[in-house]
């Protein structure tokens, strides 16, 4: 169920990472159907009745657009896989916060957390997975497509931030 304040309109997701973790991948096999999360925001009616359109494109088009583009910016990613079974499988500790610390869910499915998913990428440590996802997370967010490949982009992301704790650290 989304909380209150992790529901956004189509013309309020930018994305960012936390709208990503929060919103559009957990319901992105929903967007992708053309179904936008309902609204948790508001009960009863907000109108007297009368339907206002606020624009001339058909219900799904936004939810759709959303998916097609999150889609796209992550297929031009290594293991974007790991984001999908992490936030959209509902056994995925993203999409099932409650399922973080245990390995196998009440029906005796396995849960895709840190562990299980550094396992089926061969990562050998659960933090470079935490890591690795984070980059992900990052590459796939922002209002704009990035130019560079992700290694490219990661790499330059990682120098940026080496060069900001060097200036942090020196007094």
């Amino acid at each position: 169920m989304i909380e209150e304040k992790d529901w956004y309109l189509p013309w309020e997701v930018v994305p960012t990472v936390y709208q990503l973790e929060n919103f559009v991948l957990p319901y992105l096999d929903d967007l992708r159907l053309g179904s936008w999360p309902p609204d948790c925001r508001t009960t009863g009616y907000t109108n007297d009745g009368m339907s206002i359109p606020t624009n001339n494109k058909a219900h799904f088009v936004d939810a759709i657009d959303l998916a097609a583009e999150i889609d796209e910016r992550m297929n031009m990613m290594v293991n974007s896989e790991a984001l999908i079974l992490y936030y959209t499988d509902p056994r995925g500790v993203g999409h099932n916060p409650d399922l973080k610390y245990r390995d196998y869910d009440d029906d005796k499915h396995p849960v895709y957390n840190y562990r299980r998913i550094a396992w089926m990428l061969h990562f050998l440590d659960e933090h470079d997975l935490e890591i690795e996802m984070h980059y992900m997370l990052k590459y796939v967010a922002g209002s704009k497509r990035k130019t560079q490949t992700y290694p490219r982009w990661k790499e330059v992301a990682r120098r940026q931030q080496k060069k900001r704790i060097q200036y942090v650290i020196i007094p």
